[in-house]
């Protein structure tokens, strides 16, 4: 297939469109070669594609004349092809590479095909993708998807464990690149009238397009922050864009050649690409948009690249060499200071709260912050998710807005702390009539390097507030594993039966958010609980509105404890409570709800787990307790009031060497709590 070949119409008119729009500075002489590490010519044809390994210790090349080499990435030695079985891997040119996130499956495309190569032999799967040649392959973020771009016009999308097609999307023109967000929300592809189409991924609606290229856009990435577009063609420009406002930031002109390749730095502070036919590499500074390196000795004929994880750059060349290199210096302008956000960047997490607390102003957030400052990440109010994406100001403050389809916009505010000393993030969102304040803290567990402390398994209650008589007088429980990563997961019952099943994450001062909404929001629980050696413990604020239902009609609000307690199984023969040998070696109380007084009785609990009562005058009739090994407790009694069977389910507290849990009946929770004698 030719490549290079360009509109002779569209490049006059690309041509005047330099001279006349707003261009990025440039920096116009060279400054010889970059620092070359190792350079092969084992090809014979043109080098196409390449990838570096998720680590950086692995070069894949691809080229014209249908080879697919693995080098070692430190030296440049040739390691092998995937095909063991013959040198020619492919019917036709390697056109694109492109490796999942897992570093499991290679995808390379060419005439009509479509190849996924897994395992070390370089099993490979052929589908028949397209009726034209296929140019371009990218993976989803998450490694179950990828993407062909074709000149039949058509961008598909398959299944990476089957091969099947999910989607297909076609326009007017041949489809020249496709790409996938790091950040899995978005899909870009480019196309031969130099438009480029962005879709959401979660349901492929298009949500943006970017229409100032002027000729086919040949190449085509996002930066690995999520924050910007780069693309390049055959109007010799290369340009950057926004994913936050989707607008264009900066356009370096190129009146000698075509842009056939551009690649981001790891930190997304850097953005090179090559000049073809004018035989240049520029480094551009992706903050302000400035050139501050070219390159004008041994980089003829650039045809694509990459950045190693450590920030190499690899390019491959017309004349069927690879290189790679470190790139650097002062060329026209001198590099910025260092980016303040360098060490404040990472995973910032946290809970949202209105003031009065309301269920449309309550919820989480999480946010990544990128070392050049771009963020991304998304508000939860409820089970409504707001995504959002953008840039710090030099202060770390941010304002702006999320458009919302049939509701008032959101505005937001966001301060992250540029002084590191809280590892925090504040703010609020607002929709004119509610304000929701936020704050985020940053996660700096590492399960390998700073794993969290106190990591292992909990039961806990969520006790009953006493001082609010309509609300759940049950004990909720919950179940708690913290990792050595500092992610916590959590599932349980609150008193009034609501199931719940959710993860947070473990902050810096032990605490860690806890949300609960229902589906529309009418009840809705939060709080900050902490860990320490031994215990859990917090306060959660709890409320449900009125609601035409069987239980709790009137709605509540409750400001509720909450207690844990590191928990082991109990061992075979033994129990998770300490008992004691006495003839009655446990304590029973039933009461709330709409039991009028309560029941206090005693027992004994037999070595299976169950109990057997010793005082049944004065106990719930048929009363039932199982104490199983694994921290639950659970049982039934006929409710005197009511006469009905009555269920009844919690969890045991180790440390505090009790249990107690919840039943429901006639509306209302009551409680049952099981300690050993004294």
């Amino acid at each position: 297939m030719q490549r290079g070949v360009w509109h002779l119409g569209r490049d006059l008119l690309g041509g005047l469109m330099a001279v006349l729009g707003a261009m990025a500075p440039m920096a116009m002489r060279g400054q010889g070669s970059p620092a070359i590490i190792w350079q092969q010519t084992l090809d014979s044809d043109r080098i196409n594609t390449l990838r570096f390994t998720a680590d950086g210790s692995q070069l894949i090349t691809g080229s014209s004349d249908r080879l697919i080499y693995f080098w070692n990435a430190a030296n440049g030695t040739p390691l092998r092809n995937w095909d063991n079985s013959a040198p020619d891997v492919h019917d036709s040119s390697v056109e694109c590479l492109a490796l999942n996130p897992a570093g499991t499956v290679l995808a390379t495309v060419n005439y009509q095909q479509l190849k996924l190569w897994s395992g070390p032999g370089g099993n490979v799967r052929v589908i028949n993708a397209d009726t034209d040649w296929d140019v371009w392959c990218d993976f989803s973020a998450d490694g179950t998807m990828v993407a062909t771009a074709s000149f039949d016009t058509y961008i598909k999308v398959w299944r990476v464990s089957d091969g099947a097609l999910l989607d297909t999307f076609t326009s007017d023109a041949l489809q020249r690149a496709v790409a996938f967000s790091p950040n899995g929300q978005w899909m870009a592809s480019a196309d031969g009238e130099g438009v480029i189409t962005v879709r959401r991924v979660s349901d492929w609606a298009v949500i943006a397009t970017l229409t100032a290229h002027t000729a086919d856009v040949y190449v085509l990435k996002f930066s690995p922050d999520s924050t910007m577009i780069g693309s390049g063609g055959y109007d010799k420009t290369c340009r950057i864009w926004s994913t936050a406002t989707w607008s264009l930031r900066y356009t370096f002109s190129n009146p000698n050649g075509n842009v056939y390749a551009l690649a981001f730095s790891p930190d997304s502070q850097t953005l090179a690409y090559s000049e073809g036919e004018n035989n240049r590499i520029r480094l551009a500074h992706t903050s302000n948009g400035s050139i501050y390196g070219t390159y004008d000795q041994n980089v003829d004929n650039v045809q694509c690249m990459a950045f190693s994880p450590q920030g190499a750059l690899a390019y491959g060349r017309v004349d069927a060499t690879v290189v790679v290199a470190k790139v650097g210096g002062t060329t026209g302008n001198p590099p910025p200071p260092p980016s303040p956000f360098i060490s404040l960047a990472g995973y910032y997490y946290g809970a949202l709260a209105s003031s009065p607390l309301s269920a449309v102003g309550s919820g989480r957030v999480g946010l990544t912050v990128g070392p050049n400052g771009g963020f991304q990440g998304s508000f939860r109010f409820g089970m409504a998710i707001q995504y959002i994406n953008g840039y710090l100001a030099s202060d770390g403050s941010y304002s702006g807005t999320i458009s919302r389809s049939g509701q008032s916009p959101l505005r937001v505010s966001l301060q992250l702390d540029m002084s590191g000393s809280s590892q925090a993030m504040t703010g609020s969102v607002t929709d004119g009539s509610m304000t929701a304040n936020l704050e985020a803290d940053l996660l700096v567990w590492d399960a390998t390097k700073n794993p969290a402390p106190f990591s292992g398994n909990y039961t806990a209650w969520i006790q009953p507030d006493t001082s609010q008589p309509n609300s759940p007088q049950g004990y909720g429980y919950m179940a708690v594993w913290i990792d050595p990563s500092g992610t916590v997961t959590y599932f349980g019952q609150l008193a009034d039966g609501q199931y719940f099943s959710s993860a947070s994450l473990l902050n810096r001062d032990l605490t860690w958010p806890f949300y609960f909404s229902t589906p529309l929001g009418h009840e809705v629980a939060l709080g900050s609980l902490s860990v320490s050696d031994g215990q859990m413990s917090g306060g959660i604020t709890w409320f449900r509105d009125p609601l035409d239902t069987a239980n709790f009609p009137g709605g509540f609000s409750a400001q509720a404890s909450f207690s844990g307690s590191p928990f082991l199984a109990a061992q075979p023969g033994k129990q998770t409570l300490r008992f004691g040998s006495a003839p009655r070696n446990v304590s029973l109380a039933v009461g709330g709800a709409d039991i009028s007084s309560p029941m206090y009785f005693d027992g004994v609990i037999l070595s299976n787990g169950w109990f057997s009562g010793t005082t049944p005058a004065s106990q719930p009739r048929q009363f039932s307790l199982y104490l199983g090994p694994y921290g639950g407790i659970k049982g039934s009694f006929i409710n005197s009031t009511t006469g009905q069977w009555t269920s009844y389910i919690g969890v045991v507290l180790q440390n505090q060497n009790a249990a107690a849990g919840a039943f429901i009946s006639s509306g209302r929770a009551g409680y049952v709590q099981v300690s050993p004698a004294q």
